[in-house]
């Protein structure tokens, strides 16, 4: 009696129909995933957006409301420009909250949006402008105990509060590497095996005050003043002048 089964030729005939398959497949399910994402998160900014417009109506109900400029905070409310003062505006929607961009508004109706839905860069709590990679041409990395990796940029990768700086990379080329990936650094000047081409620092935008104290320089010296502490504070791209007492 003849075994039924199939022959090598079978197999692979199935093997490659299915890899056909697959080829045909998968930038089909990626651009349906694609597309609903993007339908996602603007049914999330339609939502917002009218969550916003009902706010204001509230607040105007109270008090004369009419804010030219709102910007998203950390809580996903927003606060606004009011003349010289800053005013929050609590947001009650039911749904994705943004998490940054701003608002301008003309006659307290929304004129334009720049909102960002999803997974978001990380921000410092202090206020400092995020740091530009230059359309991904520099490589964020943070320093994990004894070495260098590839950093996560939606997630704490600095903290200007504990001088932890914000520092980035030009890998050499041909050098691919993904979140989490060490990156060997020169041991000197002539090192050609490291990863790295040129590091950076971001240093953000900030205003300082310097105290001064009454001492004496040296003996003999008549009373001078010394320069004492040095108080900084990182401050926003848009801000266009510096605190009172600072420069």
């Amino acid at each position: 009696m003849k075994s039924k089964g199939f022959t090598l030729i079978e197999l692979l005939a199935v093997i490659v129909i299915l890899a056909i398959i697959a080829l045909i497949a998968t930038p089909i399910i990626l651009n349906i995933i694609d597309s609903t994402k993007d339908k996602s998160e603007e049914l999330s900014k339609e939502l917002y957006l009218r969550a916003v417009d009902q706010a204001i109506a509230t607040r105007n109900l109270k008090e004369e409301f009419n804010p030219t400029r709102c910007e998203v905070n950390d809580s996903g409310n927003l606060n606004c420009i009011l003349g010289e003062n800053q005013v929050e505006l609590a947001v009650e929607v039911n749904g994705s909250r943004p998490c940054g961009g701003n608002i301008i508004l003309t006659n307290g109706k929304v004129e334009s949006e720049s909102l960002e839905f999803g997974k978001c860069l990380y921000k410092d709590k202090r206020g400092a402008n995020t740091p530009d990679l230059m359309n991904d041409a520099l490589t964020p990395v943070i320093y994990n105990t004894d070495h260098w990796e590839i950093a996560d940029t939606t997630t704490k990768w600095y903290d200007y509060s504990n001088q932890e700086w914000a520092n980035a990379v030009i890998l050499n080329d041909g050098v691919e590497k993904n979140v989490g990936d060490t990156v060997t650094v020169p041991t000197s000047t002539s090192d050609s095996n490291s990863d790295i081409k040129a590091m950076f620092v971001w240093i953000p935008r900030y205003e300082y005050k310097i105290d001064t104290t009454d001492g004496q320089f040296g003996k003999g010296s008549t009373n001078k003043k010394l320069p004492g502490e040095i108080e900084v504070n990182f401050i926003a791209k848009d801000k266009t002048g510096a605190t009172e007492g600072y420069t």
